[in-house]
């Protein structure tokens, strides 16, 4: 029985951190200076050249 209930408190936390990774990653593809957005873009071949030099964060 109390197997059963961790089970589901783990599932239940898995749940709520993929949607918040999920909400996390959304963020980050409009933001024009994070580094995955430019990672990704630079595997694309698409990358923009910018300076990311403490402009902090802008969003497209």
């Amino acid at each position: 029985m109390q197997l059963r209930q961790e089970v589901a408190a783990l599932r239940k936390r898995n749940a709520r951190l993929e949607s918040q990774n999920e909400s996390m990653r959304q963020g980050m593809r409009r933001c024009l200076t994070c580094e995955y957005r430019l990672d990704v873009k630079s595997r694309q071949g698409n990358a923009p050249v910018l300076d990311k030099g403490g402009a902090g964060h802008k969003q497209a």
